[in-house]
Order: C-alpha cells, then sequence, then structure tokens
C-alpha cells in the first residue's frame, strides 16, 4: 500500500485488514455487499491514495474433482430402479440407455433436451403455462430426433416385493418448473410429478414390477435442472420399506445460458448445489463466483488476477479518477457497471458511471476496460467506487 506523496503504481487489491481498518475509522458504515467490488479514494496525509477492496474473507482452497460424462440425446431410455440383494443399497436408480445396453449411475450421464423440444402453449393448459407460455416437452411417443425417457422396474423377479414400487421425486433444482405426465386417447392428462405446486407424496409414480412405461417430461424454460427421485418398496415377508439413495439426474434443456455453460463446464455433477452459485465462492479465495465468471477466472483455483483495480487518468489537463477491469469476452450474458459516491452508508446515490474511457482486447478470452468517473479527482476530499454484477434479463 502506497502511503507517501504521488499516486501509487501498485494498487492494494482485496485486503481484508485494510477494510477493517477502514472500517474502525468509520463506524457506521455497515458491512459491504458481497455481491459487489467496491474501491475508493482515501484522503491519508493530505494526499490521495487509491485503494481496490474485495469485502469477503479468504478460506481454504477447496479441490474439486471432475469426472467424464455422457450425453443422452435422442435415444430409448429410462430411470430404471435396480434391485441389488447383499448390498448396502438394497434399491437404485440408474439411467439404462436400452439401446445400447448400458447403465449410467447419476454422475456419469447428463440427459439433453433439445431445443427442437420447444412448444410454444396455444391456450392456456394449467398446470403447465398460458397461452403464449414455452414448454419444453420430451414425448411419452418417441420421436427419433428427442429423448425417449421413461421409468422401469424390468429386471426385477416376481415374488420379492409386495406390490409395485415407488419413485418418489425429492427436489428439483432448476431454473423452471417440472412436470410428468401421461395423456390417454381422449386428451386427458394424467400427471404424476407437478412443481408448480410444491414438491409432495403426491409425486410419484409406480411402474409394475418386470415393466417400463414412458411420460411427457415437461420443463417451462431452458437452464439446468438437478432432478432427484427416490425409490421404496416393501419386501415379502418384511413389514417395513426399503428406500434407495436419493438419485440426482442432469437434465440440460437448451439453449442454456452462457453463465450455465460455465457453471457446468467447471461443476458438472457437483458437490451441493450451492457452490455454484452467482455469489458461492468454493475456491475461498474471497471472490464470488459472478467476478470469477466475469474476470475469466478459474473458480475451483485460489488465484487473485485479472482483478479491478483504481487508476487515475487525465483528460483536458484534468485528472479523473477511473475504475479499470477484465471482462470474459464468453460473459455475454452478464452485466457489469460501474457506480461512484462522495460517501458510503447512501444507497441510492451510486449514479452509474458511463464513459467508458477505452475497451481493447486483452487477450482473445478477455477484454480490458476503463471506465472513466465524471467528477474530477479535486472536486471532493474522498471518493468511492464499486462494480456491480448481474445478469441480463
Amino acid at each position: 500500500m502506497h502511503r507517501g506523496g504521488g499516486v501509487p503504481k501498485r494498487h492494494l487489491l482485496f485486503d481484508f485488514c485494510v477494510w477493517n481498518r477502514f472500517r474502525k475509522r468509520n463506524p457506521a458504515v455497515a458491512d459491504a455487499d458481497l455481491s459487489s467490488v467496491t474501491a475508493f479514494f482515501e484522503k491519508v496525509s493530505m494526499k490521495t491514495n487509491l485503494i481496490l477492496l474485495l469485502i469477503a474473507l479468504v478460506a481454504p482452497l477447496c479441490a474439486i474433482a471432475q469426472p467424464s460424462y455422457a450425453t443422452i440425446d435422442h435415444q430409448h431410455t429410462d430411470l430404471r430402479i435396480l434391485y441389488n440383494p447383499g448390498s448396502s443399497n438394497l434399491l437404485s436408480l440408474v439411467a439404462r440407455d436400452e439401446e445400447n445396453k448400458i447403465n449410467y449411475d447419476t454422475n456419469q450421464v447428463v440427459l439433453l433436451v433439445k431445443e427442437s423440444a420447444k412448444y410454444i402453449l396455444d391456450a392456456d393448459f394449467p398446470p403447465f403455462g398460458n397461452t403464449g407460455d414455452p414448454l419444453w416437452i420430451l414425448p411419452q411417443s418417441q420421436d427419433p430426433t428427442l429423448l425417449y425417457l421413461g421409468y422401469s422396474a424390468e429386471g426385477i423377479g416376481n415374488g420379492i416385493f409386495n406390490g409395485p414400487l415407488t419413485i418418489q421425486l425429492k427436489a428439483v433444482d432448476g431454473p423452471g418448473h417440472f412436470f410428468c405426465w401421461q395423456a390417454n386417447a381422449f386428451g386427458d392428462f394424467n400427471i404424476k410429478m407437478n412443481t408448480r405446486d410444491g414438491i409432495s407424496t403426491n409425486d410419484s409414480t409406480q411402474p409394475l414390477i418386470g415393466s417400463h412405461e414412458h411420460f411427457n417430461w415437461g420443463f417451462t424454460t431452458s437452464g439446468v435442472y438437478y432432478v432427484t427421485f427416490q425409490v421404496s418398496g416393501q419386501r415379502v415377508g418384511d413389514t417395513t420399506n426399503i428406500y434407495s439413495p436419493e438419485s440426482t439426474f442432469v437434465f440440460h434443456v437448451l439453449p442454456m445460458r452462457p453463465f450455465e455453460v460455465w457453471q457446468e463446464t467447471n461443476w458438472i455433477f457437483r458437490m451441493p448445489r450451492t457452490i455454484v452459485r452467482p455469489n458461492a465462492d468454493p475456491d475461498g479465495d474471497g471472490i464470488m463466483n459472478i467476478f470469477e465468471y466475469g474476470f475469466g477466472l478459474d473458480p475451483k483455483v485460489a488465484l487473485r488476477t485479472n482483478l479491478p483495480v483504481c487508476t487515475f487518468i487525465v483528460t483536458n489537463s484534468i485528472q479523473y479518477g477511473a475504475l479499470q477491469y477484465v471482462k470474459a469476452t464468453n460473459a455475454t450474458d452478464l452485466l457489469l457497471s460501474a457506480v461512484a459516491t462522495n460517501a458510503l452508508g447512501l444507497p441510492n446515490q451510486w449514479p452509474n458511471l458511463t464513459n467508458t474511457f477505452s475497451a481493447a482486447s486483452n487477450s482473445p478470452a478477455t477484454q480490458l476496460i476503463i471506465v472513466r468517473d465524471s467528477q474530477p479527482k479535486n472536486a471532493s476530499p474522498q471518493r468511492f467506487y464499486r462494480l456491480n454484477a448481474g445478469f441480463q434479463p
């Protein structure tokens, strides 16, 4: 940190200790919003110093291994129940590629819903949506261009269970609603699973032992869905049910947003979903995922490169503060906006800085952007800058 005269050539980046010292001198300032990068000018010994802060705690590095996986996009596939006598998990659920006779565990396969599965509702169809709403449908009648998906209890012998097994929907993590239903010849719907009204024990189906059946699978918007099921059943001679582990299958409903592609590139079959959220920091380097994405960083490695800095620039012999940052060129759905104020604690007085001093290619994957303040440096004894991040609607 520069404490002498003049402008520092290297600026302090993301220093939590400096933030604590600043808060002690400014007790009225509340904890900073962790969704933004904050920078400020500070008057020290009559010299204007430049400090850039990201307010976040540093945690240990978290290494995350990425397995390989298969993508199924048109094959006849069932979520098949397996009975495993002698195993610690007596029941399990796998994705069975019926055409190639391959069973995939949940962390070995992505179920792809192509963009051609998208329909626009031409009438109100509760609970699926209203007229004009989109709905991506994997149909119960086979379309050779789309994933043909069902449920199966084939391969389980008779006389093992008292009646059918139950596949229960336990959770859906995704950008929209999920449905599973059948339509009969008269146009009536038998809805088995519907997250629009929440998830309960009613969201289930019971494939007959030794058989399989197909359904319509619906998604109300594109994106990444993690759909979790659990199988249960009662064996002959038992008085209680046995249960499978909860099994989460990944659906990629196209087109995916650039940030979703980035998430899946880094965390396919990811641990708790909380680590991939925009405001999460799984590698513990004090930089949230939304900024790792925006700055072109690796969210699995604790690095502090490509970070914003404050600087001064001269225009028409007048010195201005400016915020310089790097933006990844593939982050096309991300909005980064620089704002400034003369005092903290004024949430509604952070106007946007709209004077882009320069924007040039920094590398094949990033662009270097400098946004200049509209207020000259000498107009105020202190000046605070913040870089906000959000997504395109």
